[in-house]
């Protein structure tokens, strides 16, 4: 009698995958990176240019809150550009499932690097404003132009993490329907 063996051995590297399934995933990833691509700069320049209009501009902290604000841009841009570039692990109704992992793995450090990088910006502003009474120019108000400000640069942590999950879910092979 010969034994059965029970280990399947390692998943393959290159998945089929019907070409109707390998289209829609490389459109999704094609329009949420020229979607981050374009819009990351745009966000990065309203963003700083509408730090230095702020009633806060006074303050030296202004500086970082637009140079974090910046940075988190650039590494939205980056996720972008490796959303896109992800596109090539899908070839002729094959998909690279293991090459793939390296990529979800990166987009996700960048994912968490642009919100962390967000954070840290809006928690330099919410110091210097919380922190004006004590100056001698005097308090600073929190009008609607700077809560209006908050939620625009929350802006970037949302286009981050729905282009990871957009991502996430692209490079998954789903399981053969027999």
């Amino acid at each position: 009698m010969i034994p059965i063996p029970t280990d399947p051995g390692p998943a393959p590297r290159f998945v089929p995958v019907s070409f109707e399934w390998e289209r829609t995933r490389k459109l999704r990833l094609l329009l949420t990176g020229l979607v981050l691509v374009i819009g990351y700069p745009i966000i990065a320049v309203t963003g700083v240019v509408w730090t230095f209009s702020l009633p806060v501009a006074k303050v030296p902290l202004s500086l970082g809150v637009a140079l974090a604000a910046g940075i988190s841009a650039l590494f939205g841009w980056v996720l972008g550009f490796s959303i896109l570039l992800s596109q090539s692990y899908f070839r002729g109704g094959f998909f690279d499932a293991a090459g793939s992992r390296v990529l979800v793995r990166q987009a996700l450090v960048l994912c968490i690097s642009v919100v962390v990088m967000n954070a840290f910006s809006q928690a330099v502003l919410v110091l210097i404003i919380s922190t004006s009474a004590e100056r001698s120019s005097g308090p600073i108000a929190l009008d609607a132009e700077l809560v209006l400000y908050l939620v625009f640069m929350m802006i970037p942590m949302f286009m981050a993490g729905i282009g990871w999950w957009l991502m996430f879910r692209s490079v998954r092979p789903e399981p053969p329907r027999w």
